[in-house]
């Protein structure tokens, strides 16, 4: 005969809990999601992922409309534009990749291209509206994010998929870099390269979270182009 004293029914209950929580997580993954966003049950992360992108373009509104009277608000306008343009194709690239889960089409090269592409346009604004050096803008802002646009089509089908994360890296990176330079606001540079860091994880982590990861890297785009925005204004 065992005798339970009490710490040892709280944890047995406690266990069991944990246990009734991993089983329902694994129950929703298994219906909803797929080990990657890519996977035949992937539709659902492709959705929220659509939806999901016209979060950040609401927050640089909010930023814009609010700004104080001194602020530049034709660069920080400009920021919110590009987002703006962006928007259209990110979406257009989800539903491309759920019509691909499900089989209806077999290929969304055309979509990510066009989806990336305007990734660059946003970053050369940035470069720009940032870091207010027509110089800095023309010899590497026009450079690099033409490259970079002009890499994802020639090499779409050819090239390793990180080397065209690595140049949006690069892009953004760069159009920070005034901010610690000679913008004066470093302590913004810190927080907006953290949160940059952090979006990267989260996109990096995709398949460890069921496909969930770029969602969430949708997410943490909000505060990241918070201090965006913000910075532009300044």
């Amino acid at each position: 005969m065992t005798i339970d004293f009490p710490g040892d029914v709280a944890g047995k209950a406690c266990a069991q809990r944990v246990a009734a929580v991993e089983r329902g997580l694994k129950h929703f993954l298994a219906h909803f999601s797929a080990p990657t966003s890519s996977g035949p049950v992937g539709v659902a992360q492709e959705v929220v992922s659509a939806i999901s992108m016209c979060l950040p373009l609401a927050c640089g509104y909010y930023v814009v409309q609010n700004a104080p009277e001194d602020a530049c608000q034709f660069c920080g306008e400009a920021v919110v534009l590009g987002m703006a343009l962006h928007l259209p194709f990110s979406v257009a690239y989800h539903i491309a990749e759920a019509a691909k889960s499900s089989g209806r089409i077999e290929d969304a090269t055309v979509p990510r291209c066009l989806d990336q592409s305007f990734v660059h346009i946003c970053c050369l604004i940035n470069t720009w509206a940032i870091g207010r050096s027509f110089t800095y803008f023309l010899l590497l802002g026009i450079p690099l994010n033409l490259y970079s646009i002009a890499a994802l089509w020639l090499y779409a089908h050819s090239e390793p998929r990180h080397y065209r994360f690595l140049r949006m890296g690069f892009a953004v990176f760069f159009y920070l870099l005034p901010l610690l330079l000679w913008r004066g606001q470093q302590l913004t540079w810190f927080i907006s390269g953290s949160l940059f860091l952090m979006c990267g994880a989260l996109f990096a982590l995709d398949s460890v979270m069921a496909g969930w990861g770029h969602c969430l890297m949708h997410l943490s785009l909000v505060p990241f182009l918070y201090t965006v925005v913000s910075s532009a204004l300044v």
